[in-house]
């Protein structure tokens, strides 16, 4: 019963935003979605994001790589891509509230670091 409870926890939070799940292999991985700093990062890392109001937003990424790439997305709820940003990357997108999006970072034999910010 504590191990069902755990899980529906874990969903819960993941479905409000508060938590990332991470499908990405790596040497090293420190921090979080939004800034970490990696060595040998290969795969996802998945965070739902729900806007407090509609508006437009300012995305901002930037990435300092020493090898491979690392791509931030915005999903709609249908997984259609709204918005994509590698390098040093700004970018301005409608958000509606109350609406899911989710924010995925996608690395490829990435050793570096990166940051990125929902203004």
């Amino acid at each position: 019963l504590l191990p069902a409870a755990v899980l529906v926890l874990l969903v819960l939070l993941y479905n409000c935003g508060f938590i990332s799940v991470k499908n990405a292999r790596s040497w090293f991985f420190v921090g979080s979605i939004y800034s970490a700093s990696y060595k040998g990062c290969h795969g996802k890392v998945y965070r739902i994001v729900r806007p407090s109001e509609s508006r437009v937003y300012l995305l901002c990424f930037s990435s300092q790589l020493n090898n491979g790439s690392v791509e931030a997305e915005l999903l709609d709820k249908d997984k259609n891509v709204l918005v994509s940003l590698k390098g040093h990357e700004n970018r301005e997108l409608f958000l509606e509230q109350g609406k899911k999006y989710y924010l995925v970072l996608r690395f490829h034999s990435a050793d570096g670091a990166h940051h990125f910010e929902i203004r």
